[in-house]
């Protein structure tokens, strides 16, 4: 197929196309469906979830409305786009508190990130049932419903992981610089979702420099010519988005990257929460087992593409193998030195690798276009039809290699040694048995929140004027997303809330939201300006209310009137 040619009209994979729209309908429609369910339902609702819809609100709805109050531990483009929904939803606090926004937005990213899926293979012009089997396992995995469903950033960083892998593929047949400057802004666009990116930039700088290396017919000055300026294309975009995100929160905050450095961010979370656990070669097991927990397949699976690319000697394979192998050794990595926590859900990427390795088994047939063919394109692919027992040996691979995946991930799920934070929704979802400790873990996860509701229907019944309410929004976030009067509380993103916690009364705060002096407590703004102000209230405030939490890994709440002469 020459550059720039189209698939022919009767080519079947051009009559999917028209159905893609109707694909990421229907399919964010259930992943949405499932997420209200969860939320509503079964009380399923995770903090970093909730705290984004929380930081859009704040963005839009508090006393002091400014695109900085979205933060700067999480890269910003998961609440960026959920700003407006938050909008929309805003005399619903039910939809908020339930982090409904949230849903929406990973539902219709992860439906778009198993559509680039489809697209990888469909750039390889592959049968369309072939795509649409190997597809619906990675839609149908339990891990992929769940982090589709719950409105945490891995559905997004999934979609431009997708795009990235996509771009590199079909680079490296069409050697057309459209396709590698899609790569540099899907990898710009994963950053702004989550830092892992950072690692795959890199492995896809060494991929495109080692490839252009190799096929550049010329002498070393121009070989490294090329080279560098195709690295540039892929890494540009990244560095600049690394750079003015790092510029920005330190201009505004201080931190140049608030995740490592801040009160707020991971390494102080898990400083507070006693480390990692565990000892370095632990560690590195349980990296492992939770990528077989999720793909127990993966490694026959990665055996196979590497045999298969081997025997082909079509590298077909490599994009998949840099991107997501990228993000699980960046995770295993920083897990290996504890640097980070040991969850399940960062190695959620071995299905999507696990998906699109399977998927090329299929021998190319040839890209689906190219917009501007490079000297180096290599367009085509294998002329003659799979015999009958070849398509039969590659429909056993896609049931016998990634079906125990979407059969098995449930009961891993179900553990809490390996799924802390989805062995309660799990359970629950599934009505499975469990021990009376479990049962009781599972009860309380499913409260999660609601304490934090109560605290929000408390003031708002009291019909506060703006700025009434001092909190820090390290826990308080949950009871602000809640409130149908966001503005009755002066939080950290205010302007005057210095001022403020240094002087309630004199700035008209009648009261302050209080959490315990321990554990994560102890970075509490409150806490900081009045430590024993929880115990006894510090001379500050007067016991107005206690509030003691039911849910799991959230404090009591104790609520002070501010003493007139404070």
């Amino acid at each position: 197929m020459s550059a720039g040619q189209l698939l022919r009209n009767d080519d079947p994979i051009r009559a999917v196309r028209g159905y893609r729209m109707v694909w990421v309908v229907v399919m964010s429609v259930c992943y949405i469906a499932v997420g209200l369910w969860l939320s509503y339902g079964k009380g399923v609702i995770l903090g970093d979830a909730l705290s984004r819809v929380a930081d859009a609100r704040f963005v839009l709805f508090s006393r002091d409305p400014h695109l900085a109050a979205m933060g700067f531990v999480f890269t910003p483009l998961t609440t960026f786009l959920e700003l407006p929904l938050v909008a929309v939803m805003e005399h619903w606090p039910s939809l908020l508190a339930h982090d409904v926004p949230g849903i929406v937005v990973s539902a219709i990213a992860m439906s778009l990130a198993v559509l680039q899926i489809a697209g990888t293979l469909r750039d390889r012009r592959v049968g369309s049932g072939w795509i649409v089997a190997v597809c619906a396992m990675v839609a149908l995995h339990p891990m992929i419903v769940f982090y589709a469903a719950n409105g945490m950033s891995e559905a997004l960083f999934l979609l431009f992981m997708a795009i990235c892998t996509r771009g590199l593929l079909r680079w490296m047949a069409s050697d057309d610089v459209h396709d590698l400057a899609l790569v540099g802004i899907g990898l710009a666009l994963g950053f702004l979702v989550r830092y892992d990116a950072l690692a795959v930039g890199i492995g896809s700088a060494v991929l495109v420099a080692g490839t252009t290396l190799w096929r550049t017919r010329s002498t070393l000055r121009m070989r490294a010519h090329a080279m560098a300026m195709d690295v540039a294309i892929v890494v540009a975009p990244i560095v600049t988005a690394f750079l003015l995100w790092s510029a920005v929160s330190w201009l505004t905050t201080g931190d140049a990257l608030a995740q490592f450095t801040s009160d707020y961010g991971n390494t102080t979370i898990l400083a507070l929460s006693g480390g990692a656990g565990h000892d370095p070669l632990y560690r590195a097991g349980f990296e492992i087992v939770e990528w077989l927990a999720l793909e127990p397949m993966i490694f026959v699976i990665i055996a196979v593409a590497a045999v298969w690319t081997a025997a082909r000697r079509v590298p077909d394979a490599l994009p998949a193998l840099v991107v997501y192998g990228a993000v699980l050794g960046f995770q295993a990595f920083s897990y290996f030195r504890g640097d980070t926590f040991g969850f399940l859900r960062f190695a959620i990427t071995v299905v999507p690798l696990a998906g699109t390795l399977v998927g090329m088994l299929r021998p190319r047939q040839g890209l689906l276009f190219s917009r501007r063919a490079g000297p180096a394109a290599h367009l085509q692919g294998s002329d003659h039809e799979l015999s009958r027992s070849r398509r039969l040996a590659s429909w056993a691979a896609v049931v016998g290699l990634l079906l125990p995946g979407v059969v098995i991930a449930p009961l891993t799920m179900s553990k809490p040694q390996i799924a802390n934070q989805e062995y309660a929704a799990t359970i629950s979802v599934l009505g499975m048995p469990a021990s009376p400790q479990v049962g009781l873990e599972v009860e309380t996860q499913q409260r999660t929140f609601r304490t934090e509701r109560d605290v929000a229907r408390y003031l708002d019944g009291q019909h506060l004027p703006p700025g009434s309410v001092i909190t820090d929004t390290l826990f308080g976030y949950a009871v602000v997303a809640a409130s149908s009067n966001p503005r009755q509380f002066v939080i950290p993103s205010d302007s005057d809330f210095v001022n403020a916690l240094n002087d309630p009364a004199a700035h008209h705060v009648r009261y302050l939201l209080t959490v315990p002096d321990s554990g994560r407590g102890t970075t509490d703004a409150v806490n900081r300006r009045y430590p024993t102000i929880y115990a006894n209230g510090a001379d500050a405030g007067i016991l107005e209310l206690a509030f003691p939490n039911s849910g799991s890994d959230q404090p009591d709440y104790r609520l002070y009137r501010v003493r007139a002469t404070a």
